[in-house]
């Protein structure tokens, strides 16, 4: 592993597949043009922001899943988010880190309700998810 950037496949991978048990599987691109939005910084030479993208009815499914939240409120989604997107980061910089590439990350943020999944990206990842989608995309200095 040699870049950020191949940490993060790393790790959304896992995420993907593991942590949502399979049932995400990578996507060419997204239908979604809106969804909420939660960020991390990495920073080590360059600051970037980690951006994840998560519709509404697919973060429903997943706190289902992760929190047997049958009705869940905006703001158990708006946690959630920020949780998802701090271990999909986290466990990049692990990885990154056993490989002898450090950087730091900050605290997660709920940047909203984007109109724009993935506006000015310069590296994004777009998974299926239970009849829907999810992305997870770079905003910031080349990888």
């Amino acid at each position: 592993m040699t870049s950020l950037q191949e940490a993060l496949v790393e790790s959304a991978d896992y995420f993907a597949s593991q942590t949502l048990g399979g049932d995400a599987k990578r996507a060419r691109s997204t239908r979604r043009k809106r969804a909420w939005a939660a960020s991390v910084d990495a920073t080590n030479d360059e600051k970037r922001r980690v951006c994840v993208y998560i519709s509404r009815p697919s973060l429903a499914k997943m706190a289902k899943l992760f929190l047997n939240e049958e009705t869940p409120n905006d703001e158990i989604l708006r946690d959630l988010i920020g949780e998802i997107a701090n271990s999909i980061v986290g466990k990049a910089k692990a990885l990154a880190s056993d490989r002898g590439l450090k950087f730091d990350i900050s605290a997660p943020r709920f940047e909203g309700k984007a109109k724009a999944i993935g506006k000015g990206a310069t590296f994004i990842l777009h998974y299926a998810f239970a009849g829907d989608c999810f992305s997870v995309c770079v905003v910031g200095a080349e990888l």
